[in-house]
Parts: structure tokens; sequence; C-alpha cells
């Protein structure tokens, strides 16, 4: 059944059995619109036929630290930024010699302040599974606790998960799966633009402490008193809960031989309590009060699939397997929240103590369905030809009443070229498995109330409320709809060797886009089906064993997959050749990739220090053009938005993979996994205010910018002559290479032999590990974190890296 993310991340990835990435139009079809791009399926586990009754206890320890620590030791100490800064003239020596009077030696490191140094997580579980010759049982609990590295932050769950399976009699089958979760997190305030998010920027002769080193309540900086974390710990809270049920029950009959009927009943949903507010006691409230909010949000998805399947045999060679399905999902949530404000006592938090007046209220509630209707039909000869063909009806809510149903198919073929007579004697091919695939998919990724027009309240005007559009609508609004046409071959050598090759195209129409409209009509975009975009490239997997001893189970093996794929704008509307969309800083143009769209810088004038920049071609900015006898400069050193273009740099990248190795050897076993990225690039928007001190006169800054900006002895310099307000816009500079090579994952352990085990009587299996996550990241990208699938990273959380020791007992 289709869960959310959510319901992943609050899974015990210990219950997975297998998780298989779906790609081919073939293979994802019956899956509809949920299979827009692909599917990730994920098997629970379950007790094997036959398995007699066991118990396997887990438990691990480790800590959580910045990923990344060189970026935040770019900044200056404190000696630095008061040369610097005097050099500049924004401090004269009598300020630089108040501030080290006031200040002393202090240079305080406000990045391991606000984030913790060493966060600890542990987390344990218990499974108990087994299974009879009717029965089979999969029962597992679980936790984890893990402080954030920002400082004030927590995040714990619990989930209970129970897999129950049985043959009744003969024709009758029943199961279910249930997975049970509580979460509990606790966050500060510091992201996006608070100075907390980017401690690496405050000035590091301000410290925390007192003179006896002591954290009170607050401390003063810039004039202007700010709460500790003591504080903010006693005094501010931001707390979330959530209850998740996640659950399935199927019932299967076979009433005569070889006919099979299946009805699937799942549910997805939960319960999330949101509670965050700030003392009366708080300094800050001193005038205004504390205030508290609690919020509430329910939500259910509600999945329905019925089928009816035939396997048809013929002459034990003829293959033949019709199915008919009909699959209905429906989804329901509201949610309400409460504010109190002007509170004045710390032991008086209700929200009925805050004044009637300071009261505030809300609710909002969403729906939507999909009812689908599906068949397919699966042909194998012989083992040898395979043949799928599969059709469905997908209508959904979220488009108008005449445009809610689309059709789409799927037609795949197979030939397991092994199986042939003239291959089976040759020793060295273990597989050799062509196979062709071409079909239809659709994706319905918009607000569940995009299509309709509607009025809703936005402001009071003399305490009365005013209404306006809150969505303009779109009547006509449909399916954007992919035609995937995949072609590959899987072959195999010396049952050792495995290598899968597959090229594909992914054309995307009727593609759902806000397209821009004239400020006139009231609103500035309207969500329509327009455009079409193509995806082309191919999928490369790579297995290698070149030693196993069965006998002993030890084994070396590697691995390796790329995917290379280049994206092309097909076509826009209303016969538009670009479109450059606003704050983005990307593009679509007609015939190239999405591409980044900024003003391209030039060079530093050596003559002036003044900054100059690339002009755009008029008739088409889509086009780049680096004409040295075209360049314009700005009196702050600000690029002007009209000078936006191309500057030859994709959005996406086009070669992603991964490797790794796995070995097995007298009871120690290791694994190891990288993945990379080339190609990426991505803008720092850190970087515009760690790099710009006279626009920014209060922050700490970037070593870089020392010894590097303009003045008549230094001609060459990376930043323009010091009086320019702007020395880092939001140019070509500040597109950063995201390309990256990380150690996902480097696992050592020690599985204890089982004949020494045998003696105990209950002892089935014991090992111990140690694992780190993220220990290494090999990148030239100027930020916290090249991996997130972003165009821009601003006042994110930084990547963290892990260590982690445990271990696994297995009883029987």
């Amino acid at each position: 059944m289709p869960v959310s993310s959510g319901t992943i991340l609050a899974m015990n990835p210990n219950d997975f059995a297998q998780v298989d990435v779906l790609k081919d139009a073939s293979a994802t079809s019956i899956y509809g619109s949920r299979a827009a791009n692909g599917v990730i399926a994920i098997t629970t586990k379950r007790g094997k036929a036959g398995e007699r009754g066991n118990v396997t206890v887990r438990f691990s320890y480790g800590w959580s630290s910045l990923a990344n620590m060189e970026y935040y030791r770019r900044r200056m100490s404190s000696e630095q930024l008061l040369s610097f800064r005097r050099e500049l003239g924004h401090l004269s020596e009598a300020e630089v010699a108040q501030i080290k009077k006031d200040h002393g030696d202090t240079d305080f490191d406000w990045v391991n302040y606000y984030y913790r140094p060493k966060a600890p997580l542990h987390q344990g579980d218990i499974t108990f599974s087994g299974a009879s010759k009717s029965v089979n049982y999969y029962i597992s609990s679980g936790y984890m606790n893990s402080l954030g590295l920002r400082a004030n932050s927590r995040y714990d769950k619990y989930n209970l998960r129970t897999n129950v399976n049985a043959r009744v009699v003969n024709w009758l089958r029943i199961g279910i799966n249930s997975a049970l979760s509580y979460d509990i997190s606790n966050q500060n305030d510091y992201k996006g633009n608070a100075r907390e998010a980017r401690p690496q920027s405050m000035l590091p002769w301000y410290t925390p402490y007192d003179a006896e080193g002591n954290e009170g309540e607050k401390y003063t900086y810039l004039g202007r008193d700010v709460p500790t974390l003591k504080t903010e710990r006693e005094k501010y809270w931001n707390d979330s809960k959530t209850v998740a049920l996640t659950g399935s029950a199927y019932i299967e009959i076979e009433p005569i031989s070889h006919l099979t009927l299946r009805s699937q009943v799942g549910v997805d949903g939960g319960v999330s309590y949101e509670d965050y507010g700030s003392l009366p006691s708080h300094f800050l409230n001193v005038k205004s009060g504390g205030y508290r909010y609690n919020g509430t949000n329910r939500y259910m998805t509600v999945n329905v699939t019925n089928t009816i399947e035939y396997k048809w045999l013929l002459k034990d060679k003829h293959s033949i397997i019709p199915l008919l399905g009909h699959e209905y999902v429906r989804y329901g949530g509201e949610n309400y929240y409460a504010q109190g404000n002007k509170l004045t006592d710390d032991r008086l938090l209700l929200l009925g103590e805050a004044p009637a007046d300071k009261r505030k209220i809300g609710s909002g509630a969403a729906a939507y369905w999909f009812n689908s209707y599906f068949g397919r039909l699966e042909y194998n000869y012989a083992d040898r030809y395979f043949l799928d063909l599969s059709i469905r009806n997908d209508a959904s809510s979220r488009f108008g009443a005449k445009h809610r149903n689309a059709l789409f198919w799927s037609a795949g073929a197979m030939w397991k070229a092994k199986n042939e007579r003239f291959l089976q004697e040759v020793s060295w091919l273990n597989e050799l498995t062509p196979r062709v695939s071409v079909g239809t998919s659709g994706n319905a990724s918009v607000g569940n109330y995009t299509h309709l027009a509607t009025v809703g309240t936005i402001t009071n005007y003399d305490d009365h409320p005013t209404y306006g559009v809150g969505n303009s609508g779109n009547e006509e609004l449909t399916w954007e709809k992919q035609l995937k046409v995949t072609a590959g071959v899987k072959v195999g050598f010396f049952h050792m060797v495995s290598l899968d090759v597959s090229f594909y195209r992914r054309l995307t129409t009727s593609m759902l886009m806000d397209v821009p409209t004239p400020y006139y009509l009231g609103i500035s975009t309207i969500k329509s089906n327009v455009g079409a975009l193509s995806n082309t490239g191919m999928d490369v997997a790579l297995q290698v064993t070149p030693w196993r001893d069965r006998e002993k189970g030890d084994y070396v093996s590697l691995y390796a997959n790329y995917n290379y794929n280049k994206d092309r704008v097909e076509s826009l509307w209303s016969g538009r050749k670009y479109w450059i969309m606003p704050n983005y800083k990307v593009a679509y143009a007609v015939g190239d990739p999405v591409q980044y769209y900024m003003p391209l810088f030039y060079r530093i004038n050596p003559d002036n220090g003044n900054p100059e920049w690339y002009l755009p071609n008029e008739k088409n900015p889509a086009v780049m053009t680096a004409d040295p006898s075209r360049v314009a400069t700005t009196a702050d050193g600000s690029p002007k938005d009209a000078w936006n273009q191309a500057i030859g740099k994709d959005r996406y990248p086009h070669h992603v993979g991964g490797f790794g190795l796995s070995a097995s050897y007298f009871g120690f076993y290791m694994q190891a996994d990288f993945n990379f990225v080339v190609g990426k690039w991505m803008v720092s928007n850190d970087i515009y205010f760690f790099n710009n001190p006279v626009k920014f006169p209060t922050a700490n800054l970037s070593k870089e910018v020392i010894d590097n900006y303009w003045t008549p002895d230094r001609r060459d310099a990376r930043y323009p002559r010091p009086e320019l307000q702007v020395w880092s816009p939001f140019d070509s500079r500040m597109l950063s290479d995201a390309s990256f090579l990380r150690m996902k994952n480097f696992t050592f352990g020690y599985s204890v032999p089982r004949r020494w085990l045998e003696r105990t009587k209950y002892l089935s299996s014991v090992k111990v590990y140690c694992m780190l996550r993220n220990f290494l990241t090999v990148t030239k990208f100027d930020g916290p974190d090249p991996e997130p699938n972003k165009n821009l990273t601003y006042g994110g959380n930084p990547a963290t890296r892990q260590v982690m020791v445990g271990c696994e007992v297995m009883l029987f």
C-alpha cells in the first residue's frame, strides 16, 4: 500500500526484508499515478516456512557530529576580524581599543555553542519470528533516542510491528501487517534567517558566559540582550508528538484451482500534537507577556484493493496469467489550533488563562480520492519468452469533473536466452536476459483544490474580515503524462560477474506548471498543463564476486551502479522559447536542460576595482553570452536583474552513482558503501552573509576576503574595491560546484562462530560491530552540505557524521 515519506522515517530499518527500486514502465505501471517517478517497494520481514521460533535482540550506541567542520573553521578570529575591520575603516583605532578593553582576548566559538560537538544516539529492538505449517509470524518492537546537533533539539521514536500470515484451509489465506509508531521531537527556533542558524557569522569577541564562566539568563550582543541556551531551554519550548498507525489486512480465496480472489484494506493514519510557547518569566516577555500555541492534526489514508487472478498452464509450456483489479484511495485530514498571548504567570499556562482579546483559533481540512481500474496479462513460454501487458484507468478528485480520468498502459517483453538449448552448454555464461518495455503513467502532484476557484478571508479591516481570491482555479487542469521506453540486458559470467545495462527515454507532456499571468488580473500565476520535458539516459549495475567459499560462507563482493541522465525542455507555452523562474535562479529554455540563470560575472576591473558583468543577449538570454566588449557595472556592486542569462550550468546533475565492497572471512565481516554525484551545482546562499563585509558590518566573515579585495597594488583580486556596498552578490560566483564523493557507510564486525555457540543451547548467533556513516566527504562545495537536491541552500541543517557500536544476539 502507498505510504508517505514520514511513515518510512517512523519505521525501524531492521524490519526491512527487501528494498526494490522499480524504474521501467512495465514494472511500475500497475502502481498507477504513484509511479510517475518510479517506485521504491519495501517488503517487511515475516516468519519463514519451517523456521523454528527465535528471538533477536539488538542494541547500538553512538554519537553524531558535524560532517563538515572545515566550512565553519573558515571564520575569522577576533584578532583577524578587528584588524580587517580597522583596515577597511569600519572601526577606528579607538573603537578597536575599546572592544579589546571590554572583551579582552575573547575569541569565542559560537559554532560549538549552538551546535553540540557530539550528540549521543542509542537504539535497540527485539524481534520474535517463526512459522508452523500454516502460520508464520514476525513481531518486533524498538526505540531510538537521539539528541540533535543543534542545541535544545532531540528526536525519540518508538515502534511496534506485527506481521502474521495464516493458511486457514487449503483455499483460504489471511494476513495482517501492522506498524504502530510514536515519535517525540523537540526543536529550537534557530533556522533560516535567524542569526543563531549561522553561528559562524557571529562576532567572536562576545560570549554568552560571564567573567566567572557561568551561563546566565542572557548575554549582551551588539547592545541588545540575547537569551542564552540555558534560558531557551528553561523558558521556551517547541514540542511535537505523533502517534501513527500503518497497516493492511488481506483475505485470499482460491475457490477453484488456479483462480485467486484477493481483497486488501490498508490504512495510514495518525494524530500529531504540537505545543510551543514562551514563559511569562522570560525576560523578553516582560512587556508582552508569555504565549502558548497548541495544534492538533488528524489524518488518515484508506486504500482498498480487490483483484482476481487466474493462472493458466497449457502443455507445461504456456503460462498465461490474467489479472483484473480495482483500487480506491481516500485521504482525509483536519487540523485545529489555538493560541493565547499575554500570559502573566508561569504556573497558569492553559490557553484559557489568556485575555479574551488575546486568543486566536483556527482550523483546516483537506480530502482527496483516487479511483482506479486496472488489468494485467502475463505470458511465459517455456520459461524463455515473457510478455507483460497492462492497462489502467485512474481518476482523481484533484482535477475538474471533465478531466479526472486518464488511461495509462504498458507493454514489456523479456527473453531468458540462457534457457535456450544452444546456450545451456556455455559454461562461462550463466545469464543472458535482454528486455524491452514501453508505457505511460500519470502524475497528480498538485494541491487538492488547485482546480477550484476559491475565495477566503485575507486580512482584517476596521476589525472586520475582508475577502479576496484564495485560488484562481483551472477546471481544465488534468493529468501530467509520461511516456517511457526502456531497453536493457542483464548478463552473468562465471557465476562471478553480473552486469545490468539499460537505456531509457522518458517524455513528460502536459506538465503541471505555474504559468505567469498579467498582474492586472489580480493573480500572478495559474496552474496549467503546458510544455514538455524529456529525460534520456542509461543505468548500469555491476556486481562482482571474485571469491566465495560456500562451505564456510566467506566471500568478497564488489558492486557499482551508475546513472547518466540528460534532461531537455521540449516545449513551453504560447510559443515561448524560454522562461526565467523569478527568485529561483533557474530557467526553462526550449532545446536545453533546465539551467541556472544569473548575471554572468566577467572580472574585477584591474584599473578601478569595479565588478563587471557580461550583458546578455537581448533577444535570447537562454544563449550564454560572454562578450568582453559588452560588459557593465553598477555603483553599489550588485548586478541588475535584467542581466540574468544562461551561465552554462545545468540545474540537475547528469552523473550519479555509487560503489562498495562487502566481505566476510573467519567470522569478520565488513561493508563499505560510497555514493557520488558529478556535475551538480548549487547556490550557497550563506556566502551572501559570510563574504559581504560592507553590507553586513556587524557580522563575522570568511577568511577568504582577507587580502583578497581590490587595491591599486592588488589588481588581480577576487573582490571589488572596499567602498562598494556589495562584494558577493547573487551572480555566477555564488554558484558552487556541489559534486561530491561520500562514504555513506562503513561497517566492520565479528560474528561468533556457530560451533562455539552450540554449546550454550540457546544462542544461535552473536555479532558485534562498529559503523561509520557519512564519515568521509570529498567536495568543492562552498557550503555546509553538497547533498540536498535543491537549487539553493540557506541556513539549513548541515550534514552529520555518525559513529555507532552495537551488538546483535539471536536466541532459539
